[in-house]
């Protein structure tokens, strides 16, 4: 069996017993895209709409980041931070009118910033 499958079948076992908390350990690794992202959508519907509670630990922070509602950082057993109020998610956009881009942007509730074009 590929690591991939594994993955699968571990995690199809851990959600037999419909648990209100599952913990995970690195459950991306091992599978392809497409599977990262099936993963991704099965843990958010398991969150949103089932209420379960899941604790991921992973070292790929962007997979982290599609996930989390809050973020720790856990070093020799205890937690050291958390990172939830100090992430910021950011969009890059260029237009070429940034005023209507701007008033588009806050009128989605966005906060648009200003930045200098580097290039």
């Amino acid at each position: 069996m590929s690591l991939g499958n594994a993955q699968r079948l571990g995690l199809a076992k851990a959600l037999l017993h419909r648990p209100e908390l599952l913990v995970l350990d690195e459950p991306a690794n091992g599978l392809d895209p497409a599977g990262v992202a099936e993963i991704r959508d099965l843990l958010h519907e398991l969150s949103q709409e089932h209420g379960v509670s899941v604790v991921l630990s992973s070292h790929i922070l962007t997979e982290v980041a599609r996930l989390a509602t809050r973020i720790g950082v856990i070093h020799c057993g205890r937690l050291v931070r958390e990172l939830d109020a100090h992430v910021r998610r950011r969009l890059s956009v260029s237009a070429r009118d940034r005023a209507a881009a701007e008033r588009a942007l806050e009128g989605a509730g966005f906060r648009p910033s200003r930045r200098s074009r580097t290039t």
